[in-house]
């Protein structure tokens, strides 16, 4: 292979899973995107184990998208460490949909560094860069603590949570912070406000992988709970990274709530969560949330996933209020005196948003690659440089606004 000119601009990793059909999709209808905004080169693969259902999805791709657009078929057990490489050497970014991410990211993301080794020696100076949907804080910070040195001397770029988990949040928190900087005020604090919407008629679903990965990882007249996804901890370690890489962003004060519409919707979600809580922590409770998935969700997962009905009744507000020091209150030693107010609005955050954010974030990438910053980190420490935001508004179906 010549790995200059050979080399696919994006291979999906598990994109026959039911993720990863929806990132190949949304990828399908940005096509002409893709090919104007990164290149007329822009060529792509899906990937996975079974060859049958990647040649049968190719040729349907194909079959829509014509000759030139025809994705190419890259085979690759999770347990072939020398296949995941291979993969990775013929990329310039996986995306890997293969979750969950605890028990099947790192043989990817020890590939990718691999890859990288090998490019390198065979002299070829373009990375390979990875992003992934994980919202298991525990795995990621693993991931940074393990293999950050070592990606950061390869000069390539691993990002995890570049999607719903947790571009709003994280990307929102930066972009607050900003909106205090334009105003020649300090940041101190941020609060972020998430709340999830969905048609009492159609209910909201889920598939069953991403309930799989929860286990397994453990003003408006709204009630407010903690949020108890992966944002909290990626928006955390942002500012961890942000500081040891130098970025000029201060730290600040945060916290993160999941607002609730309800009272009735509050009590259901308590007891839905305490029992959660208890059986997740232990082997026997686990096994018997992951054997009757719709019973413990009151119907809510099904290894079937969403109906569209259920996708297009979805949405999300996320709402991001920034609070920081002007050189007068610093002066007085009074308290924050200016406030920013950052909104982000966009579709169903799984199936919907998720692939949206996840190939807007690629684009962005193969895009602005100089812009990158290596190492393994979170979409605020490595994207803070680049376009994303823009790139979101611009599509329009999520969207980032300074609303004060």
């Amino acid at each position: 292979m010549s790995r200059q000119t050979e080399r696919y601009s994006l291979v999906v990793y598990g994109a026959t899973g039911f993720t990863g059909k929806h990132v190949v999709n949304q990828i399908a209808g940005e096509i002409d995107v893709m090919r104007r905004e990164v290149g007329a080169k822009f060529s792509w693969a899906i990937a996975g184990r079974n060859s049958t259902v990647l040649n049968r999805m190719a040729a349907d791709l194909g079959g829509r998208l014509g000759e030139e657009n025809h994705p190419g078929v890259v085979v690759a057990d999770i347990k072939d460490q020398i296949g995941l490489q291979k993969m990775a050497e013929g990329a310039h970014l996986v995306m890997s949909c293969v979750g969950p991410y605890a028990f099947m990211g790192e043989p990817v993301v020890k590939a990718v560094l691999a890859a990288n080794d090998a490019l390198q020696k065979h002299g070829d100076s373009q990375p390979c860069d990875y992003i992934d949907l994980a919202g298991e804080p525990a795995w990621i910070e693993e991931m940074c603590l393990r293999y950050g040195d070592r990606a950061t001397r390869l000069g390539c770029s691993i990002i995890h949570s570049a999607a719903f988990d947790s571009v709003p949040s994280d990307i929102g928190v930066l972009e607050a912070k900003k909106a205090l900087i334009r105003k020649s005020a300090i940041p101190t604090s941020v609060e972020v406000f998430v709340r999830l919407k969905g048609s009492y008629k159609e209910g909201m679903g889920i598939h069953y992988a991403t309930y799989e990965a929860a286990i397994n990882g453990f003003s408006t007249r709204l009630y407010l709970l903690p949020f108890f996804f992966a944002d909290p901890s990626i928006i955390r370690l942002s500012q961890s990274l942000q500081a040891h890489l130098n970025q000029d962003v201060p730290p600040v004060v945060f916290s993160v709530w999941l607002a609730i519409p309800s009272l009735t919707v509050l009590l259901f979600a308590l007891v839905a969560l305490t029992i959660f809580g208890i059986l997740a922590n232990f082997s026997l409770g686990r096994a018997l949330l992951l054997r009757y998935p719709r019973i413990f969700s009151l119907g809510m997962v099904s290894h079937q996933g969403p109906t569209q009905a259920q996708l297009d009744a979805s949405s999300f507000a996320t709402t991001l209020v920034a609070r920081g020091y002007s050189a007068e209150a610093v002066k007085s030693g009074s308290g924050p005196d200016t406030r920013a107010v950052v909104r982000v609005r966009g579709p169903e955050i799984g199936y919907v948003s998720t692939p949206l954010l996840f190939v807007t974030v690629a684009r962005t990438m193969l895009k602005q690659r100089e812009k990158i910053v290596a190492g393994v980190l979170t979409p605020a420490a490595a994207l803070g440089q680049t376009s994303l935001v823009d790139e979101l508004n611009r599509g329009g179906k999520v969207r980032f606004a300074n609303i004060e």
